[in-house]
């Protein structure tokens, strides 16, 4: 039989087709009337939709946003939980048995159905999510605050107005735990496991970045021409990382040296 009519032969007896949806590939199982297996495929994004473009209208079973597609092809295109699914899976699961599975599980008359959702209602649950991860972002972000500054003796109240708050008076009255803090954590630097590099790594731009931003510090600690000399030739991420790195080379220089860190203004003589 030439391959075309044995093509277009499978493509009339096709009556319930089953995805299961990948990445970037996508299994096909199609089942005939009497449920024997007429088409076993496996087809790129792009080639998905080709395919079914040119197939008589039938059941389909798939995810979410393909079905909206299908729709609009003239398919049948059907949306269910995967716990229902699942008692139709044979044997070890795989990408074929999965989309047989969906095949089986769509044509029983007692199935349960999702209803697919339309555009608008895709945006609006993705606009609840991503505002419920913004807010859970923001819960934890708040506690680190509030435990980084209990371990300096300031506390805080619960709160994230409060903190809000507390945190411009805080900052003016105690930058300069910041420096102090950071040549503690260079210091324990041989007991600290491989895993917290990156966090080491992450303070001293933390650290620059507040000292830049509290412009009244920079007289203070002797950073003041440094500072604007560098602004007018950095942009402000790389200011902050070449501060960083100045910030961490006057650390390991008071480590190395046995001695307190001391302000030297840029006209003072430096110490033998």
């Amino acid at each position: 039989m030439p391959a075309h009519t044995k093509s277009a032969k499978s493509k009339t007896q096709i009556a319930v087709i089953g995805i299961d949806i990948g990445k970037n590939v996508f299994h096909l199982i199609g089942l005939d009337r009497r449920g024997a297996i007429v088409l076993k495929c496996k087809l790129s994004r792009s080639q998905l939709e080709n395919r079914l473009a040119n197939m008589p209208a039938c059941l389909i079973t798939m995810e979410a946003y393909l079905s909206r597609r299908l729709i609009a092809l003239g398919h049948d295109a059907r949306l269910m939980p995967a716990k229902y699914v699942k008692p139709f899976l044979k044997g070890h699961k795989n990408d074929y048995r999965d989309a047989e599975a969906n095949a089986e599980a769509v044509q029983r008359p007692t199935m349960l159905f999702v209803a697919t959702k339309t555009v608008e209602q895709l945006n609006l649950q993705a606009l609840h999510r991503v505002r419920a991860w913004l807010v859970r972002e923001r819960t934890a972000t708040v506690n680190e605050v509030r435990a980084f500054l209990l371990e300096r003796g300031i506390a805080v109240a619960k709160g994230i107005q409060r903190l809000r708050k507390a945190l411009p008076e805080i900052l003016a009255r105690h930058a300069g735990l910041l420096l102090p803090r950071m040549i503690r954590i260079i210091e324990a630097w041989p007991r600290i496991g491989a895993g917290s590099t990156i966090a080491l790594r992450k303070f001293p731009i933390q650290a620059a970045r507040v000292v830049l931003i509290k412009r009244q510090s920079w007289e203070r600690y002797g950073l003041k021409p440094w500072i604007e000399a560098a602004a007018r030739r950095l942009h402000s991420n790389k200011l902050a990382i070449a501060l960083a790195n100045k910030l961490a080379r006057i650390a390991w220089s008071v480590l190395r040296h046995g001695r307190n860190f001391e302000v030297r203004h840029a006209d003072e003589p430096q110490h033998a």
